[in-house]
């Protein structure tokens, strides 16, 4: 292209518009017949278009962003410059390179971003290339992975199917094809092509696809479809199967030349559709987006909302008006029913007189608006542009330097007001950790995930529309879970008492309340905002309740005493939450369950005398480890871990160890009411409270909510409470017998149970779990839950040394078969507790999780190290960073060095960015500046503390006499340290918990409490990290 062409040079020249290239081929009828203009749009112009689009479309936008990390805010900005609250149904991106970690590349609007990169070794490199696509949340659609070839440098493709209306489908296709030698290749790509088309046509599960889109960056020039053979042939393939490419001008223009590489093709053979090419410099490419407007689809109005407006005044009023209330009625009222019926109609008289209910239209929020650009920077981004479009214009010395200096100073400003935003936003949250982390996602890009409810939804081959009839379709589907999986439960010739025992000679009896114990519970629910059925949230209850302690107190003492809850108390508010899939199936969502804070209140209250009297009596499996006060996630592996190295270590030779770990199905679902009751009775809770029980667990009923419109209710016949307080604690009941089932050793962990068994003859264990194996089968169906046998997984741990032929040794419940976990298995490792463990117990699995996590955060401070002030970034760090690698590390933390030193890598890199180092400076005085503990001292910490906590008797029960005490532990505190054979079996807890404590100062070790141990034992660990760099004359530390 000569200096002095333009974009009008180029728009209106025959030698730069494919219809005017082929107006001498074959082709010349299907271009010139074919009634739609492909034009250049400036941003103002393309904004101008769609905020006049008043109908149905269907939208796509194909670019080439050459780094999607690098260009994501520019894109946001772009998006909005280009479309305001339009959004495009579909953003095709090509050249995205490498996706670090998709969670920080949300679109508000939008599913999160289906991608594919390349692969970071060998010669397909993570360097440039790779394909992803934005898709609208309201959209529904399946990856094609058929369809989706990824040869990278070859050909990188994604295909979707998109659903835009009943039984109606577009399969869209998103390509990238490099143009870097000695890949790229035309041919190879033709071919390839052809292949995807072919199948397109021969599959049966495309027969009803009828619209078809192909679009993304080819790098195959158009204009040369008359000079090159293989450009031809491209063009040849895709007219004769149909497709019209509907870019016929360049996409990526520079100073001398012009290419049309960015294609959108379709089959469609509707005229009514747009297309057109976006000037923008984010890219060396252009966007190009095409527009199908649907004449019979009438615009989709906004779907009105309720709301009620709670502020501060109205609070006040709904305060006063219980504070002036005379409860003499209430309190002198000894028939529960009565009282609690007054005392609630009083509530939600006042409620709906201080907060009226009002229907709204939503406002139209343009979310992907970047806030810090206001008003006068977008007038300087149109300025920016319009420089940009006359240097495309006219390429002249002085159109180019005025662009250059007004751009930089452009970037300049918006660096400086994204500065000024946040520092002001932190500045005005500092004290608000809730709006400070709802800040740094913004800046992230990080999303909640989805929550809009499609207007259309498919149900047994029905379609519903309308927010009521599809809050009823979710009503029924949800309630009828339980039932319907209670009903596939085979019966069993064993009855769900034999496995009790002796029955418990206690009872327990509801204790008074008194006013200072419901302010004390209350204090404990979580603040939220969020309202259950009756629209009152636990934060405006702990605004009022010093107003209500005194009915509150008489209502809850009468509730204990006679076994009555009225049933306002045991309605559920269910709002439906997207798991994933098709957004329009009722199987895709699970359901949330909104009770009343009142009823958290009172469950809060009795849950407290409840796990007064369980521990009392000691009648909790000691090796229950979930919902109980002073147990975590790190007992049951210390548990589990020390079974296993002491089999390792075994004196008479080494045993396998066999793990099983079992999964239910919808457990806390399918609950018999019946079953539960009968225990209870048996653990001591009979007369009265065995009543408040049946009335707490019968009689409940939930409706579900879809745009602020409700179902109606619909009666739960099994199940404990989803979203209560003692749902939990009752089902850690109901399986509180499983360890007498069988001769495995259990591990609980609320529904996770794992079953354990050790021997030094393989055959011999593989027969004996299969026969204990039954018996836990025979347990589950007494009492009538679901097993998941297909999620149950086993592994058979055993040292390296020990080889073992698995041909003929199997597992199987119900003569289904489990799935073991292993090297030379489809799953190598098992999530446990949240610890990745791994036939060898390598740890290896796990270790490269926590760097993937730890990675993450220091993606997340890479991007903010230049936005917020260092108690931010220090904050994020213990967030995101500590939190993932201290997450039991005193189970694994003395892993080899090899993979530990790249989470100590990591970790140095972190305290760069919060501190703002280079890249190569020392980090030993900013650990102790920052009052970071280095990885090794933060494995020595946690594991000092365990033992703290074991020697003061702060440990569950179940560590009762774990470790061997010297003779003159009285005076030394100290404990035997077994003796190991194997370097790798000192990983072993009972071995290296106590190597660190003995070696811990007696003077620490008789501290008064944890917290003081705690810190002076931080403190002794951060004295020893170098306050300045010791290095003479320093390259790294220089300024």
């Amino acid at each position: 292209m000569t200096d002095d062409s333009n974009v009008e040079c180029v728009q209106n020249s025959d030698n730069f518009n494919l219809k005017g290239i082929l107006s001498d081929s074959d082709h010349d009828s299907l271009y010139n017949t074919a009634n739609h203009i492909c034009k250049y749009y400036e941003e103002s112009e393309c904004l101008e278009k769609f905020e006049n689009i008043d109908y149905g479309t269907q939208s796509v936008l194909s670019f080439n962003i050459r780094s999607l990390p690098g260009k994501f805010i520019e894109f946001k900005e772009f998006l909005t410059s280009s479309f305001g609250k339009y959004k495009p149904d579909i953003i095709c991106l090509q050249e995205i390179w490498n996706i670090p970690y998709y969670e920080n590349f949300f679109l508000d609007g939008y599913h999160p971003l289906e991608y594919k990169v390349r692969d970071k070794t060998g010669t397909n490199s993570n360097v440039g290339g790779g394909v992803g696509v934005y898709i609208r949340d309201n959209v529904t659609f399946q990856p094609q992975p058929e369809l989706s070839v990824f040869i990278p440098r070859v050909c990188e493709a994604q295909f979707f199917k998109i659903k835009h209306g009943k039984n109606k489908f577009t399969l869209l296709g998103n390509i990238y094809r490099p143009n870097s030698a000695p890949y790229a290749d035309i041919k190879r790509f033709n071919v390839i092509l052809n292949e995807i088309l072919d199948k397109i046509k021969s599959k049966t599960e495309y027969k009803n696809v009828k619209d078809i889109i192909i679009c993304g960056d080819m790098n195959i020039d158009l204009l040369k479809s008359n000079s090159h053979n293989e450009s031809g042939t491209y063009l040849d393939t895709l007219l004769q199967n149909g497709f019209l490419q509907l870019v016929t001008l360049p996409t990526r223009i520079g100073n001398r030349s012009a290419t049309i590489i960015d294609h959108i093709s379709t089959n469609i053979s509707d005229d009514n559709f747009d297309t057109g090419i976006i000037i923008s410099d984010i890219s060396d490419h252009f966007p190009v987006f095409y527009v199908r407007h649907f004449n019979n689809t009438k615009r989709v109005n906004t779907i009105p909302i309720r709301i009620r407006k709670i502020d501060d005044e109205s609070k006040q009023k709904f305060s006063l008006l219980i504070e002036n209330k005379d409860w003499a009625n209430t309190l002198n009222d000894f028939d529960p029913e009565s009282a609690f019926s007054d005392f609630f109609s009083f509530i939600n008289k006042s409620y709906d007189e201080c907060f009226p209910e009002r229907i709204v239209k939503p406002r139209s929020i343009d979310k992907l608006k970047s806030p810090w650009m206001t008003p006068g920077l977008f007038v300087s981004r149109k300025v920016k542009m319009k420089l940009f479009s006359k240097k495309l214009r006219k390429p002249s010395p002085e159109n180019l330097k005025r662009f250059k200096e007004y751009n930089n100073t452009y970037t300049k400003i918006i660096r400086k007001a994204k500065h000024k935003y946040y520092n002001d936003k932190f500045k005005e949250f500092s004290k608000d950790s809730k709006k400070t982390w709802q800040t740094i996602n913004e800046i992230l890009g990080r999303k909640k995930g989805f929550n809009d409810i499609p207007q259309r939804f498919v149900s047994n081959d029905k379609i519903l529309s309308g927010s009521l009839e599809i809050a009823e379709g979710f009503n029924e589907f949800f309630v009828n879970i339980g039932p319907n999986l209670a009903k596939s439960i085979p019966l069993s010739n064993k009855h769900f008492y034999e496995y009790l025992g002796d029955p418990c000679n206690e009872n327990f009896v509801f204790a008074n309340m008194n006013h200072d114990i419901i302010l004390d519970a209350l204090s404990k629910l979580n603040s939220k905002n969020s309202c259950g059925p009756d629209k009152i949230s636990t934060n405006l209850l702990k605004f009022v309740a010093p107003n209500l302690l005194i009915p509150l107190t008489h209502l809850f003492n009468l509730s204990f005493k006679t076994g009555f809850i009225p049933s306002c108390l045991k309605t559920a508010l269910i709002k439906p939450i997207f798991k994933k899939g098709d957004t329009d199936k009722f199987t895709n969502y699970r359901p949330i369950s909104l009770l009343s804070p009142f009823s958290k209140l009172l469950e809060k209250v009795a849950c407290s005398q409840i796990m007064r009297y369980l521990n009392k009596f000691k009648l909790l499996y000691e090796h229950q480890y979930g919902f109980r006060r002073g147990h975590s996630t790190e007992h049951p592996v210390v548990h589990l871990l020390d079974r296993i190295y002491k089999a390792f270590e075994n004196p008479s030779g080494s045993k396998y160890t066999l793990a099983i770990f079992i999964d239910l199905t919808k457990a806390f679902d399918t609950c018999s009411v019946e079953i539960l009751l009968s225990k209870l009775n048996h653990y001591g809770f009979r007369d009265v409270a065995n009543l408040w029980f049946k009335n707490y667990l019968t009689g409940r009923t939930q409706f579900t909510s879809v745009r602020g419109e409700n179902s109606s209710l619909r009666d739960i016949l099994c199940g404990v409470p989803q979203g209560s307080i003692l749902g939990p604690i009752l089902f850690i009941l109901l399986i509180n017998d499983l360890p007498n089932a069988s001769k495995f050793f259990s591990l609980l962990y609320a529904d996770d149970t794992t079953l354990e068994m050790s021997s030094q003859n393989l055959i011999e264990l593989y027969l004996d779990a299969k026969i204990e194996l039954d018996k836990i089968a025979d347990w589950f169906r007494a009492n009538k839950l679901t097993l998941n046998i297909s999620k149950t997984k086993y592994i058979l741990f055993r040292d390296k040394s020990q080889y073992v032929d698995f041909s003929g040794l199997n597992l199987s419940i119900e003569n289904e078969e489990i799935e073991r976990i292993g090297e030379d298995c489809k799953e190598k490792f098992f999530k446990f507790v949240g610890v990745h463990l791994d036939e060898h117990l390598t740890w290896q699995y796990h270790i490269n999780h926590v760097r993937g996590k730890a990675a993450s955060a220091n993606y997340a401070l890479s991007k903010l190290r230049n936005l917020l002030p260092m108690n931010v970034k220090y904050t994020i760090y213990n967030s995101l960073f500590r939190s993932h690698i201290e997450f039991n590390i005193l189970c694994w933390g003395r892993s080899q060095y090899k993979d530990i030193h790249k989470i100590t890598t990591l970790q140095k890199r972190a305290v760069r960015y919060i501190a703002n180092l280079k890249y190569n400076s020392h980090t030993g005085n900013y650990f102790k500046k920052l009052n970071i503990l280095k990885f090794n001292d933060l494995v020595n910490l946690n594991q000092a503390n365990f033992m703290y906590r074991y020697v003061n008797n702060k440990l569950p029960s179940s560590f009762d006499n774990f470790f061997d005490k010297l003779n003159n532990f009285n005076r030394s505190l100290s404990f035997v340290l077994p003796k190991i054979n194997k370097n790798e079996h000192k990983l072993l807890p009972s071995f290296a918990l106590i190597k660190t404590w003995n070696d811990v100062s007696l003077d620490l070790r008789r501290k008064k409490s944890l917290n003081s141990f705690k810190k002076h034992f931080s403190s002794a660990l951060l004295e020893n990290y170098d306050k300045i760099c010791k290095v003479s004359a320093c390259y790294a530390c220089r300024k």
